[in-house]
């Protein structure tokens, strides 16, 4: 863990019907630590969405939205955060819940998208400010066994943002702490996202 200025992000919600109602109030500049994700590696394969795995867009997502759940189920069973879940060619995919990025050296790599990442345009963000601020960033294929090697790695997804993930069945990733490229991008996400906060009041 690591101490510094972050942002206290607090959701307040209730359902009403088949609708969740909710406040998002954002908290800057409270002193808190940077918290890091562990992982459990999930046998429950992963596919892309539209792939052909399901014969139709709908049983393709309830598809998703299963193994989804299932690899939550086992990262709970573990006591971990969450569960890295790999593709039907034992290709690095996805988490339960977002995407995962690693860092080597100043290149950010991260799963390419037929491989089954989560889609929309969280991925996309990161990738176009990795690209502001000079760091090369590829889409590639990539194995369980490069996430040990990574100097770097972190987990993204619009609601936790840019999460930094510390290890993998108890193995260390790199330091186990946020690298300076995981950072950086923390940082100029976080700027966008209160930019974009800004503009829409």
């Amino acid at each position: 863990m690591v101490s510094g200025n972050s942002f206290c992000k607090l959701i307040i919600a209730h359902s009403i019907g088949n609708r969740l109602h909710g406040i998002d109030m954002l908290c800057p500049f409270m002193p808190i630590k940077v918290p890091l994700m562990n992982c459990v590696y999930s046998n429950i394969p992963s596919f892309p969405c539209g792939s052909g795995f399901a014969r139709s867009p709908i049983l393709d997502t309830i598809g998703l939205v299963l193994i989804n759940r299932l690899a939550k189920q086992e990262a709970r069973k573990a006591r971990v955060d969450e569960a890295l879940c790999l593709n039907e060619k034992g290709l690095l995919a996805k988490t339960s819940m977002s995407n995962i990025f690693l860092v080597n050296g100043s290149i950010l790599l991260t799963p390419k998208e037929e491989n089954g990442i989560l889609p929309g345009i969280t991925p996309e963000t990161v990738l176009e400010l990795a690209s502001q601020l000079n760091i090369s960033a590829f889409g590639q294929d990539i194995r369980l066994e490069e996430v040990f090697q990574a100097q770097e790695a972190f987990l993204m997804n619009s609601l936790m943002e840019i999460m930094p993930l510390a290890e993998v069945n108890d193995k260390p990733v790199g330091s186990s702490r946020p690298g300076p490229v995981t950072l950086r991008l923390m940082k100029a996400y976080r700027k966008l996202v209160l930019t974009s906060r800004t503009n829409e009041q």
